[in-house]
């Protein structure tokens, strides 16, 4: 059995893009939403360990913009990209997710996150578009990352 719901973060989930607001009473995973929250609170703190621990070895990260892909490569490769993203500097950056929505049968997970990244002040937003598997361990695992900003 599928489940879908969405989960808003304090964002207008209604808003352009297709994302729409479905049936609430609907339930996932309690710990599906914790792990996306992990995600994005261990890249935005530095702790690239935490991040990379997010990801199954075998998982591969693409990013598009406007119909091509700009990157795709494997999890090791991407963390050290990402690594470097958010060393040190004068500026600070967060990345936080808005909202988002999920289907999961317990064994598997899709998942579309909206998100907001604050780089001192500039804004972007985007999406990140998530496959998950439930681990040997018990917890979520990232197998497929594609992400994008919006306009």
């Amino acid at each position: 059995m599928l489940v879908l719901v969405l989960f808003s973060c304090g964002a207008d989930t209604t808003r352009q893009q297709g994302f729409t607001k479905v049936d609430e009473n609907r339930k996932i995973s309690p710990d599906l939403k914790p792990f996306l929250e992990s995600y994005f609170a261990t890249w935005s703190s530095g702790d690239m360990e935490g991040y990379k621990s997010h990801f199954h070895e075998s998982a591969t990260v693409t990013l598009i913009e406007k119909g091509k892909v700009l990157l795709s490569m494997p999890r090791d490769k991407f963390v050290q990209f990402q690594a470097e993203m958010v060393s040190p500097t004068d500026t600070t950056k967060v990345e936080r997710m808005t909202s988002f929505t999920a289907e999961e049968d317990g064994n598997a997970a899709t998942v579309t996150a909206r998100w907001l990244l604050e780089i001192g002040g500039k804004k972007i937003t985007g999406v990140d578009r998530f496959t998950l598997i439930r681990a040997s361990d018990g917890g979520w695992k990232i197998i497929s990352l594609l992400f994008y900003s919006e306009p």
